[in-house]
């Protein structure tokens, strides 16, 4: 044997030869994984043994002195054995095969005789079971229950009367009127016989279970399996190996837990052989559930509170879905509020533009108001001429007619005269009325020659007032526009008397207006407005078409703004610049109807 600081050591495993559990390779995993952390060189081991027999039999004694040839020679550091068929027999023949070496045993029920008697020389470390904890659990899943019965897989009386009074005291703590029965094993046949037929206020809890006395071996699982299948009770179990098998859930020893404080014992053990026996017991525990069983027996999903792992789960739709359900709802939610927000927006925002386009035309009118004023004298003009005419033609008429020296061919030419002097004073009063009245843009194609033709007289008028004198120059075939005559003819008005104003301190031959239509390069028509005057400041030509901006002692800023609002309602623009011979040129361009 070597010393307790060697730093290889040789651990080996007796394991029982009837043991196909599923809970082994959970301990194993854990156990191996506190080895793989250990600072020493572990090597593993491992034996099946048999169950021992009164007298040993014939196989027993042969593989005894097998074991004792196999071994001899070799340095092992500490003997671990699983479960109560290798704990018996290190007891039996430990000391034969391996003497002198430090011996533990673990997987071994708190229920077990050994509990209550310690092997002589051996460590251990025990399986706890939470009575409690499952009775907790079965009472939430069947709230009904009164009678509960507890299977167990030992024929020892002590182990019996131990497991019957560890439920009772559970029962008696939890102040409940509930019955607590221990069935011993027995043969399947049997135990369906006494389990078939159960009322439905009983729960049946497997603590371990096994048959060996029908001359079958039956694995934990499949016996529990076999059981399930048959009872007409809820089955409850306490080993990990019975989930999936047909128990409804319980509080599962944590295996896990008990592997790794077997290993902890194991290299405690290791670093001092000479130390003497010590025990353990495994009390962790969680709860876990077979969500299969669970929907068969319609048991409440609430009464579990999140607090067992609910194994082999079907996930329902929403489960599977409804996060993704959720999040579609709030993004369709907060879509359908991001386009009512749009469409409120919208709204308002056409409510503005309409609003912004009466408060435009209502300007534009007043501005056409102010420019009729100021043509007063020339409006004035147009209409007495014609009248004026009429007057004349009516007396000359009175004059033949009363001294008989007429002739039908000079009367029909005096009425002619009449007829077109008075459509010359209804034109202009139309003119007038266009001028005066108040309506929203009406686009149509238009020709700017054609409103400037129509306005001649109008300027030519308002030209003699201010003793200038104007010129016109328009360009052959220019394309037309899309714009309302009114609006723009006031426009050609308020720019031509805003030049001839601009002139009254010039001597009469000095002052010039210059009307013009072309076309540009872009294919836009183009209105230029120049005057010989005295131009535009350099510090007011980025603020000449401003609101309420004026060069005027009694201006208010508002004639200039108007003109770009129209323009800017025909999609056009308008420009202010100085002439390098004087005066200022306004230009005008408006996109041309493409033919």
């Amino acid at each position: 044997m070597r010393t307790g600081h060697d730093d290889r050591k040789t651990i080996l495993l007796l394991n029982p030869s009837d043991t196909l559990s599923v809970d082994i390779h959970v301990t194993d995993r854990a156990m191996f994984d506190v080895f793989k952390k250990s600072p020493q060189q572990i090597s593993i081991l491992s034996e099946n043994v048999m169950p021992q027999t009164e007298p040993a039999g014939e196989l027993e004694r042969d593989t005894v002195a097998l074991l004792e040839k196999k071994y001899r020679g070799i340095d092992i550091d500490l003997v671990m054995a699983r479960g109560e068929t290798a704990v018996a027999f290190m007891e039996r023949y430990g000391n034969r095969i391996w003497p002198g070496v430090s011996a533990m045993y673990f997987s071994v029920s708190d229920m077990s005789p050994y509990f209550y008697r310690h092997p002589a020389g051996m460590s251990g470390i025990f399986i706890g079971h939470d009575s409690a904890g499952n009775l907790d659990l079965i009472r939430r899943l069947q709230p009904q229950v009164r009678h509960i019965i507890q299977i167990v897989d030992t024929q020892i009386p002590d182990a019996i009367r131990s497991m019957q009074a560890t439920m009772a005291k559970a029962v008696a703590a939890s102040k409940q009127d509930i019955r607590v029965n221990t069935v011993q094993q027995m043969e399947l046949s049997t135990l369906f016989q006494k389990t078939n037929h159960l009322p439905e206020n009983v729960a049946l809890l497997a603590i371990a279970i096994d048959d060996k006395h029908s001359g079958i071996f039956h694995a934990n699982g499949n016996a529990i399996h076999a059981l399930s299948t048959d009872f007409n009770a809820p089955l409850y179990g306490m080993q990990q190996s019975f989930l999936g098998n047909g128990i409804v859930g319980g509080k599962m020893v944590d295996l896990a837990a008990h592997g790794k404080q077997a290993a902890e014992m194991a290299m405690t053990l290791l670093m001092h052989p000479e130390a003497k026996p010590q025990f353990a017991t495994t009390i962790e525990s969680y709860c876990a559930i077979d969500d299969r069983q669970f929907h068969r027996w319609n048991m409440n999903a609430d009464a579990l509170n999140n607090r067992c792992n609910r194994l082999f789960h079907a996930p329902s739709f929403w489960e599977l879905h409804g996060r993704q359900i959720v999040i579609a709802v709030i993004l369709a939610a907060l879509v359908l509020l991001l386009l009512l927000a749009f469409e409120l927006q919208r709204r308002k925002r056409i409510r503005a533009d309409e609003e912004a386009t009466r408060h435009k035309v209502a300007l534009v009118h007043a501005a056409r108001l102010s420019s009729v004023g100021e043509l007063t004298a020339s409006i004035v003009h147009e209409i007495n001429q014609p009248l004026g005419a009429i007057l004349a033609n009516v007396s000359a008429a009175s004059m033949m007619l009363s001294q008989h020296t007429f002739t039908e061919t000079e009367l029909k030419a005096i009425l002619t005269d009449i007829r077109e002097d008075n459509l010359r004073a209804s034109e202009t009063i139309k003119k007038l009325r266009a001028l005066l009245s108040k309506h929203s843009l009406e686009v149509k194609p238009i020709s700017l020659n054609e409103i400037v033709e129509t306005s001649r007289s109008l300027l030519g008028n308002l030209a003699i007032r201010h003793h200038a004198t104007l010129q016109i120059h328009l360009q052959d075939g220019l394309p037309s526009v899309l714009g309302d005559c009114t609006h723009l003819q006031q426009v050609m008005i308020n720019l031509v008397s805003n030049g001839m104003e601009s002139m009254d301190e010039l001597p009469p031959e000095q002052r010039v207006l210059r009307i013009r239509t072309e076309v540009n390069e872009a294919g836009h028509v183009v209105l230029t407005v120049a005057d010989f005057g005295a131009g535009i400041a350099t510090d007011a030509l980025d603020k000449i078409f401003d609101s309420f901006f004026t060069t005027k002692e009694e201006g208010m800023g508002m004639g200039l703004a108007i003109v770009k609002t129209i323009v800017e309602m025909h999609h056009g623009t308008i420009t202010a610049s100085n002439s390098p011979y004087g005066g200022a040129v306004f230009r005008v361009v408006i996109p041309a109807i493409l033919s």
